[in-house]
């Protein structure tokens, strides 16, 4: 099997591990463990964010938090350009298109709380990425974190299906009776309740390293986007001069029972960015108690 030490970083976005790291090469791997091929965007994500993220400075809680959470949106990133371009070079016909347009030109490129109109671009992404050469550059192994990319507007045929993709994106969310420059946090719910407890995060077809889906019932309704996968157990553990220091979030709640207080007490804390700290050592332990303990003895 393969296996890599190193001093700098890795990182496993579940895809090949060939990608775990751009400088590590293995040799001699059967190929029943997997091929070189790169099926997520998400771990482009993570081989374009982790550099970012150490060459502001060594890596901390705070610093890997942050930039997990920051909710980057490559997809976005790489192909929002040539839409964009498109919409004002040959703009669609349909009434739709041009409303969607007008709002991708002021998202942040990003699937935070506050994005105005990430998930206009979700759902428009949940269509136009299955549609024959999409892409303006193909994929290609040498450039992994720069293939693919670019809308192909240059064919027509491409073209009237990626305006027509996203006029049905915006017509759905629309009739949905929500608006296309909604926030997300407005939009993006979780599926296990119905509290307004507002989710950040994005799609792993949109490359966020956050990843919230809606497997279950994939699109938005009139209930918005309902989330039942991704992002679930998050942590970030070091050591200090005492020894481990965890932070971490249950996010769907150490309860499932929906009348328990402790059914979606961390997903408001996921909501709200906020890592509460595991507890460790022995006075930790006996401060964070919460019920009688349970002794087991053999007979």
């Amino acid at each position: 099997l393969p296996v890599a030490v190193r001093s700098d970083w890795l990182h496993n976005s579940n895809d090949s591990f060939v990608h775990s790291h751009p400088a590590q090469r293995f040799e001699g791997i059967s190929p029943l463990v997997g091929d070189a091929s790169v099926s997520r965007a998400r771990t482009r994500s993570g081989l374009k964010e982790i550099p970012e993220l150490l060459a502001r400075g060594p890596a901390t809680h705070a610093s890997v938090q942050q930039q997990l959470f920051a909710n980057h949106n490559l997809i976005g990133e790489v192909v929002l350009p040539d839409l964009l371009s498109a919409c004002q070079r040959t703009p669609p016909a349909q009434p739709a298109a041009v409303q969607a347009c007008a709002v991708l030109a002021r998202w942040d490129r990003r699937s935070d709380s506050d994005s105005r109109g990430a998930h206009l671009f979700r759902e428009f992404w949940r269509g136009a990425r299955s549609l024959p050469q999409v892409y303006r550059l193909p994929a290609d192994p040498a450039q992994l974190l720069a293939t693919p990319a670019g809308l192909n507007f240059a064919d027509a045929a491409t073209a009237a299906r990626l305006w027509t993709t996203l006029d049905e994106a915006a017509t759905r969310i629309l009739r949905a009776g929500l608006a296309l420059d909604a926030r997300l946090a407005d939009v993006q719910r979780p599926a296990i309740t119905d509290e307004p407890i507002g989710l950040h995060g994005g799609d792993e077809i949109e490359g966020v390293l956050n990843n919230l889906g809606d497997r279950a019932a994939p699109g938005i309704s009139s209930r918005g986007l309902r989330i039942d996968y991704g992002t679930s157990y998050v942590q970030t553990v070091g050591f200090d001069e005492r020894g481990p220091v965890a932070q971490a979030l249950l996010t769907y709640g150490q309860s499932s029972d929906p009348a328990s207080p402790h059914a979606t007490d961390q997903l408001r804390l996921f909501a709200q960015k906020r890592w509460p700290r595991l507890p460790f050592h022995p006075d930790e332990v006996a401060r964070e108690q919460v019920g009688e303990p349970l002794r087991l003895q053999r007979p």
